[in-house]
């Protein structure tokens, strides 16, 4: 009796491409044949959105609209949940981490569509180092580069953002997001040396860092950026009038706000002195914005 994997190639291609990444995982289950022809010719994932959020005795990657997958550390292996509606598998001498990324390279692998958002969130700091090295060979192994118009990470420093940014479409992604893992509030400083030179920073669009402090040194890294976001440490009114006096000239900047923990000045000079600007008192700092109207 002929088989799925005995029909032509072509109908077969034709089949693969009209369905979804759930159908697809599915298929791959049904034989051996079946799994090598579609781990060969690549079906497209046609995810929307991928999220990755790795903890020290768990991940957790949410495909999409397709749903949220949990592996987790049990003590003689470890476990599967793929939702409220199925069973949670059990896998005896099984490393967690070893599923989670099968099934993750087996994704972004498959992904040729281009992503409306990929988020990745490491919070595993004894593992950080493994994951994050496992994670860019997954990348570098795609043919292309993973297209993404939105990335959101949440890391510890700047080398933990280069091994996850340098693999994303820079010619794609224009909106870039930076937390830190460790708070809510900016406490440390993030080196932008190297990422600043990244053609995914050059090419964006818009760039966030709420939770991290960026050098004042670094202010003109940001300003071919339609929309910025960033913290400072001290801000003196020199850099305020800086700040004016490029932006008036950009033509590009739609939005600039910051943060600031100390202003080295009158605050009270600030609305005299920029009208348009937005001074807004919060608990641990104060915010300004620069509002360009059209």
């Amino acid at each position: 009796m002929p088989t799925l994997i005995d029909i032509p190639e072509t109908v077969l291609d034709q089949i693969l491409e009209n369905c979804d990444f759930r159908a697809i995982i599915c298929l791959r289950k049904v034989c051996q044949s079946l799994r090598d022809y579609i781990d060969k010719s690549i079906p497209d994932s046609r995810l929307s959105s991928l999220e990755l959020s790795v903890f020290e005795d768990s991940a957790v990657v949410r495909y999409g609209k397709f749903g949220t997958v949990q592996y987790a550390k049990e003590e003689n292996g470890c476990s599967l949940d793929s939702g409220y509606l199925a069973e949670r598998k059990h896998f005896e001498n099984e490393n967690f981490m070893i599923l989670f990324f099968n099934d993750l390279k087996f994704a972004i692998k498959h992904q040729k569509t281009t992503l409306d958002m990929c988020n990745l969130k490491c919070l595993a700091e004894s593992g950080l180092g493994n994951f994050l090295e496992e994670l860019k060979e997954i990348l570098k192994s795609r043919r292309t580069f993973l297209k993404s118009e939105e990335v959101h990470i949440e890391i510890i420093n700047h080398r933990d953002i280069m091994s996850y940014l340098l693999y994303l479409d820079s010619n794609v992604l224009e909106n870039i997001w930076i937390f830190d893992t460790l708070g809510r509030e900016p406490k440390q400083l993030l080196e932008l040396r190297e990422l600043v030179e990244l053609e995914q920073w050059k090419n964006a669009k818009q760039i966030g860092i709420p939770t991290f402090f960026i050098s004042n040194n670094d202010l003109e890294q940001f300003l071919h950026l339609r929309h910025s976001l960033f913290c400072l440490e001290t801000v003196s009114m020199e850099c305020l009038k800086f700040l004016r006096e490029k932006i008036i000239s950009s033509g590009i900047i739609k939005i600039l706000d910051f943060n600031y923990d100390h202003f080295d000045g009158d605050d009270r000079s600030l609305v005299e002195m920029f009208g348009m600007v937005s001074v807004e008192d919060e608990i641990v700092s104060k915010k300004i914005k620069y509002l360009i109207e059209q």
